[in-house]
């Protein structure tokens, strides 16, 4: 039986697209169906133009400017904008993935991330393949670009991204809600006592759980001066990602500050950070606080990053 091939496209401008992504190709081959799966990051090809005026804005918004970058996302909400960029944009920043999409022949398209949602539709539009394309949203909220003639469904969060979807046009019967894409390690059953004392913790002192997202565009260490002033026995697990600034300044700060502070890079171990930890503090991106649901855990958000605020 030849295999149906299967595209999973993203676009990297935060991990937690990728991740899904990566959950999505792994529950696949679990089946029993012969596959042959292709995940497609947008970005790894991607013109250095395209690279400078998509996506390092949009980073540089969120770590100084975040104001101006609510103040574009509300305008693009309201004016009911159906793209993020300009078609021509993508063709010709991302050419490599138009290839590589006309290449592979998918039968099916799987788009995790906005602009990947964008690119699929595109593509299709122009023929460099003739296959469904489903949509996946990993944010409790959805915006207009994501309505495009070409997707066929979609796959969301939250009976708000759900409604949202439907009164921009789509049809009730192409969206469906049912979560976000999680690792499923985060419903293992894993013996808490027993990995408090592998991360060397302490079962009786409070565990705070401290992540920024995949590239740390968050102010870890302002957090772990802030939680200093609980004046409580706190152990601090500080996950700054991707980003080696942000861990530096995390270290430099470890003898300063009166908390047991442990440090992270990008690691793999998340699952087992939140079966440990009370409370988690993070930038409520739609991965992460789905992840956290499986363990029940207390969490909060910060203003900085209010359009995931106030979806979560």
């Amino acid at each position: 039986m030849t295999p149906k091939r299967i595209a999973i496209l993203t676009l990297s401008v935060g991990s937690g697209h990728v991740r899904a992504s990566e959950v999505i190709q792994r529950a696949i081959y679990d089946g029993s169906d012969p596959v042959e799966t292709r995940l497609l990051d947008a970005l790894e090809k991607a013109r250095f133009w395209f690279l400078a005026t998509y996506v390092r804005p949009y980073w540089w918004m969120l770590h100084h400017a975040p104001w101006l970058w609510r103040r574009l996302f509300e305008r693009r909400q309201r004016k009911m904008h159906r793209s993020t960029a300009p078609h021509w944009v993508f063709r010709r920043g991302c050419a490599e993935v138009f290839r590589q999409l006309e290449t592979f022949a998918p039968h099916l398209v799987i788009a995790t991330e906005i602009g990947a949602a964008e690119i699929a539709a595109l593509g299709k539009r122009e023929h460099c393949f003739n296959a469904p394309i489903l949509a996946v949203s990993t944010d409790f909220q959805t915006e207009p670009p994501w309505v495009q003639p070409e997707i066929d469904a979609y796959c969301v969060a939250s009976d708000e991204a759900k409604v949202q979807l439907i009164g921009w046009g789509v049809s009730p019967n192409r969206v469906l809600n049912c979560g976000i894409p999680v690792d499923p390690a985060f419903a293992l059953p894993f013996d808490k006592p027993e990995l408090i004392q592998a991360l060397g913790l302490e079962a009786r002192r409070p565990i705070v759980l401290v992540m920024g997202g995949g590239m740390g565009p968050a102010p870890l260490e302002r957090i772990v001066e802030s939680l200093e002033m609980c004046g409580l026995p706190l152990q601090v697990l500080a996950v700054a990602g991707h980003n080696r600034e942000v861990f530096l300044r995390l270290e430099r700060l470890r003898g300063k500050v009166a908390l047991e502070l442990h440090l992270f890079g990008w690691t793999d171990r998340v699952p087992e950070l939140m079966a440990v930890a009370d409370l988690l503090v993070t930038k409520p991106g739609g991965v992460t606080i789905w992840s956290s649901l499986a363990w029940r855990l207390r969490r909060t958000g910060w203003r900085r990053f209010r359009r995931w605020f106030r979806a979560c």
